[in-house]
């Protein structure tokens, strides 16, 4: 039955995420600045993390390949071997994300991304939910590991 809620909750992330999208792609045709640290300004990110390899053709081929792969490797994982609970939470985190931006390119053939932050001046790259949910899912998996180490260290 836990198993279950997981996969709501990983539907109803994917759900947020593509709800705030097609809002963002339907009625953002202007930066929309909120106040001084965030603003909303719509583009679409061709590329990997930060728009990093956005002019590579070999990424239109390669990045569907690597995405299907870790989406269906975490859906493996969580649904027949793993039974630790932070990383449930983190690979529910994770396969949501890949879903949404997943299906972005194949929709626009681009990831949506509009959320931009300015944080003492730094403008940190525009990201979207989905970005969200895939860095926080990472940060359970490094937490997860550390205490993991720790838990073994004391072991001894």
């Amino acid at each position: 039955m836990y198993k279950l809620y997981l996969l709501i909750i990983s539907i109803l992330l994917f759900s947020i995420d593509m709800f705030s999208k097609q809002c963002m792609t339907n009625n953002l045709n202007r930066q929309i600045i909120v106040n001084s640290y965030l603003s909303f300004t719509l583009i679409f990110n061709k590329g990997i993390i930060f728009g990093l390899l956005s002019n590579n053709i070999l990424i239109s081929y390669v990045l569907p390949i690597l995405i299907i792969s870790i989406i269906l490797f975490l859906i493996i994982e969580l649904y027949f071997f793993n039974k630790n609970k932070l990383l449930d939470i983190a690979y529910t985190l994770i396969i949501s994300g890949a879903c949404g931006n997943f299906y972005d390119r194949i929709k626009y053939g681009a990831v949506v991304d509009f959320i931009n932050i300015n944080i003492l001046n730094i403008n940190l790259p525009i990201f979207n939910i989905a970005d969200v949910n895939i860095f926080l899912g990472v940060i359970f998996i490094i937490i997860n590991n550390i205490y993991m180490k720790y838990k073994n260290i004391n072991k001894y």
